[in-house]
């Protein structure tokens, strides 16, 4: 059976990154499960309870500073990233979630939903999925304007709005150069929720 570990392990190493599991890293004394380095960065891993998140990442973070943070050369050697996979309950904890993401000391903590992961009918895409911030992006995938019109029409006319006419505004939007069309339509929107 794949664990999150080595499942988040063989997509790090499928896009170059070395790894190290637990037992690699009992000697240097770090209390991860997975390490994984690139050139540039290095990423910790941690499989945590949704209701442990807060002490884990915080008792986490500061052996991350330890290992990044050069005295002798007064910067940081890498960027770091505290990668946090909650094993239970995501949503219970999602509160918590968000505070320990947007606390930066040491290094940046992403946390993800482990338990939807396993759950997937494909756990190896959504592992990907949830790691992507960490790899560069394939200039060929990047979406044109056009790709990024016809995704904004299809979504929109999928909540039930006319397909063609969430086309013409798009088009319309797009060639006002001073974004007016945007103020009309609040001042539609709030004439008819006065009327």
């Amino acid at each position: 059976m794949t664990t999150l570990l080595d499942l988040a392990a063989e997509v790090m190493q499928g896009h170059g990154w070395n790894t190290r599991l637990r037992p690699d890293l009992a000697h240097a004394h770090l209390d991860f499960e997975l390490v994984a380095e690139s050139e540039t960065a290095i990423a910790f891993f941690s499989v945590v309870s949704g209701h442990g998140l807060r002490h884990r990442a915080d008792s986490l973070a500061g052996g991350i500073g330890a290992v990044t943070l050069q005295r002798d050369a007064g910067v940081k050697a890498w960027e770091a990233y505290l990668v946090l996979i909650i094993e239970d309950d995501y949503p219970a904890a999602d509160a918590v979630a968000q505070q320990v993401q947007r606390n930066l000391d040491y290094c940046r903590k992403i946390v993800i939903d482990g338990a939807g992961i396993a759950a997937a009918d494909n756990p190896r895409v959504d592992m990907e999925r949830a790691l992507s911030f960490l790899f560069p992006l394939d200039v060929a995938l990047v979406p044109t304007v056009e790709d990024v019109r016809e995704y904004l029409v299809e979504l929109i006319s999928e909540r039930g709005f006319d397909k063609i006419l969430v086309a013409e505004l798009v088009t319309a939007f797009d060639r006002e150069a001073d974004c007016k069309c945007w103020e009309r339509v609040k001042q539609r929107s709030s004439d008819k929720v006065s009327e």
